[in-house]
């Protein structure tokens, strides 16, 4: 694999396949080593492919047999931050956190971060050992699902940053990102915050809006900035974490922070859509202009399905509303969205067809599809075929990411 014919940008699928018994690949560029903290080699590379197809995680670590799990927490320049989790002998559950870095000239590098409190394998044993115990706070419970944290690159440098977005019982002190906002109370709602995900160190609560902070700051801020709309009868104690991640996101291309939301046409979010169900998606970026404005969401692009299936290129699609949507990070008025229907319930298992489609927001013209799931075959591998019953129950957005630009 020639690094000088990688995708300028990918869009990382989030399943991370194991490869632990097999070596490291000799004609992939990609490859970076590193260890956790007990010492156990590990080693991860990518099988990088332009989008709509998706790209893809391989991770190499023969000891982490048993209760080990490896999951992707963020992506922003050139690098990646996984979180590695395994069980002690006992029975601690521990974490590591690595960083991917591809840039910097030596080639691809895999770091191991500096330890958060209680995480590493050494301290939490002696805590056992002195206390006794181990306690499991809300915050604990919350890495283990991989919330509240992330990783960003300040472009001027080569300086990263990995921050974590704490719950403590006296709130922190959070401001309007318009000062001149007299009416929110934000009291009202950090108390019930709770971040989705993490996107250049944005924390993002689909159902209440977004916080912003500068973590290069020596003395950083948490603004607040609530979203241009909410999507009508989304409810947290009803919809959990998965369902709004479905039908939004939020995310920076090269001119804007931009927010996309697909509303569909029976008011409905997690009940399965009726055939031609159909849905409106909107489009807003983020204004600060004049320079040292108010930050202002100004609506871009609104296109209804009528309009999409209208286009040659849905013919042979299914008729059924958008979901998952991300931006492109190359052209700025590019969306990508999944796109399912049903399988063959007859097989004797569980899956959707599912496909990933690319839509020219500024003509509202399908640009191009790509067939991510479909039936398992014969030829189907093994991998593959655990990989489609696992998104059939935890499908989870692809992630934006640029570093394989740094290769160049």
């Amino acid at each position: 694999m020639d690094a000088a014919a990688l995708p300028g940008w990918v869009m990382l699928d989030v399943y991370v396949y194991r490869r632990d018994d097999v070596p490291f690949p000799s004609d992939n560029p990609t490859v970076a080593r590193g260890d956790n903290s007990r010492g156990d080699a590990v080693g991860v590379w990518f099988g990088l492919d332009e989008p709509p197809r998706p790209s893809e995680i391989y991770f190499k670590w023969p000891a982490g047999k048993g209760d080990c799990w490896v999951c992707v927490l963020g992506a922003d320049g050139d690098s990646v931050l996984f979180q590695m989790g395994y069980l002690t002998a006992s029975g601690l559950m521990m974490f590591d956190y690595l960083v991917y870095q591809s840039g910097g000239g030596g080639g691809p590098a895999l770091h191991r971060l500096p330890p958060l409190d209680g995480t590493t394998f050494e301290e939490a044993q002696s805590r056992v050992h002195a206390e006794g115990s181990y306690w499991v706070t809300n915050q604990y419970l919350r890495r283990i699902d991989c919330l509240d944290m992330g990783i960003v690159r300040r472009r001027a440098s080569q300086e990263i940053a990995v921050a974590e977005l704490e719950e403590l019982q006296q709130l922190p002190s959070i401001f309007p990102a318009n000062r001149g906002s007299s009416s929110l109370d934000l009291g009202n709602v950090m108390w019930d915050w709770e971040s989705d995900t993490v996107i250049h160190m944005c924390f993002v609560d689909y159902y209440n809006g977004v916080l912003l902070c500068n973590v290069f700051d020596p003395s950083p801020e948490l603004l607040y900035l609530e979203f241009p709309v909410k999507i009508p009868g989304l409810d947290r104690l009803r919809h959990g974490r998965s369902w709004p991640l479905v039908y939004q996101t939020i995310g920076l291309t090269r001119d804007h922070f931009k927010f996309v939301s697909v509303v569909r046409d029976d008011g409905l979010i997690e009940e399965d859509p009726a055939p031609g169900c159909g849905f409106t998606v909107t489009s807003w970026f983020l204004s600060t202009e004049p320079e040292g404005a108010e930050m202002t969401w100004v609506k871009e692009h609104c296109i209804t399905s009528d309009r999409l299936w209208a286009c040659h290129g849905f013919a042979t699609l299914p008729r059924s509303p958008l979901q998952y949507p991300l931006l492109s990070l190359s052209m700025p008025n590019m969306f990508y969205f999944v796109l399912t229907q049903q399988g063959d319930r007859s097989l004797g298992y569980y899956y959707d067809d599912t496909w990933i489609v690319a839509i020219d927001m500024t003509c509202g013209k399908l640009s191009t599809t790509f067939r991510y799931i479909k039936a398992v075959e014969e030829s189907t591998p093994e991998e593959v075929t655990e990989r489609i019953g696992y998104k059939y129950w935890c499908f989870e957005p692809f992630l934006p990411t640029e570093f394989p630009s740094y290769f160049k």
